[in-house]
């Protein structure tokens, strides 16, 4: 299991994207305590801020969408598929930037099952289409905490429950 973790640490400090924490420095198998090394994120966690989205709107809904897809796409293309996306691991910067914090390096926990692909609770290997799914969960909270849908058809799309219907990539 910490081979894997390696690997997939390996995989995300290839990430070069705007919408990805840079990771600097990881630990190697057979370490004492291993670490991850990451860019420091300075702001709050989009489940902290989801209860504020209606005094912001749908174009703040509709720009995080399009960072966390951005951020998505990026580490897809590194080789990674985190298969974790929640909503603690979605930064909103002080600046107003979106960024994912370490996505396939923190355990699944209670607060993504929300975001889930329904294939995973089934043990499945995490894909791309699980990603996508997640990533139209995520839209859908989105769309739900502003009161307005601007994304509806997009996560029908993602949220599809066969994953082979789903969009094929996170491109924006």
């Amino acid at each position: 299991a910490s081979h894997r973790l390696v690997d997939r640490v390996v995989a995300l400090s290839a990430v070069d994207s705007a919408n990805f924490a840079t990771i600097y420095s990881s630990s190697r198998p057979g370490g004492i305590q291993p670490f991850v090394v990451r860019e420091y994120v300075n702001g709050v966690t989009l489940l902290a801020i989801l209860g504020h989205l209606k005094q912001v709107g749908s174009p703040f809904s509709v720009a995080a969408a399009a960072s966390v897809a951005d951020g998505l796409h990026a580490i897809h293309a590194a080789g990674c598929v985190p298969g974790t996306l929640k909503l603690t691991n979605v930064f909103v910067q002080q600046a107003g930037g979106i960024q994912l914090v370490d996505p396939a390096v923190t355990p699944v926990i209670a607060d993504n099952k929300i975001l889930q692909a329904p294939e995973i609770d089934l043990d499945a290997e995490a894909t791309v289409p699980s990603d996508i799914y997640a990533l139209g969960m995520l839209l859908k909270v989105l769309a739900a905490a502003d009161d307005a849908d601007p994304l509806g058809q997009l996560i029908a799309e993602c949220t599809h429950r066969d994953p082979g219907a789903r969009p094929k990539s996170a491109e924006a």
